[in-house]
C-alpha cells in the first residue's frame, strides 16, 4: 500500500513539474514573440487568417 501511495505522490509531482516549466516555456515564447514582432495565434486555429475582415 505505501508502495501505491508513493508512487501516486511521484507522478503528481512529475505532472506539476512538467505544467511549470510548460507555463514558463509559453511565457518565453510570447516575451521572444513580442520581441520579433510575431503575432501568436492559438494552435486551434484552422485555415488561413485574414486580417482584412477584422
Amino acid at each position: 500500500m505505501a508502495i501505491l501511495l508513493f508512487l501516486i505522490l511521484l507522478l503528481t509531482a512529475i505532472l506539476i513539474n512538467m505544467s511549470q516549466k510548460r507555463k514558463e516555456l509559453e511565457r518565453r515564447v510570447e516575451r521572444l514573440e513580442k520581441i520579433n514582432g510575431v503575432v501568436h495565434y492559438e494552435l486551434d486555429t484552422v485555415g488561413p487568417i485574414n486580417n482584412e475582415e477584422q
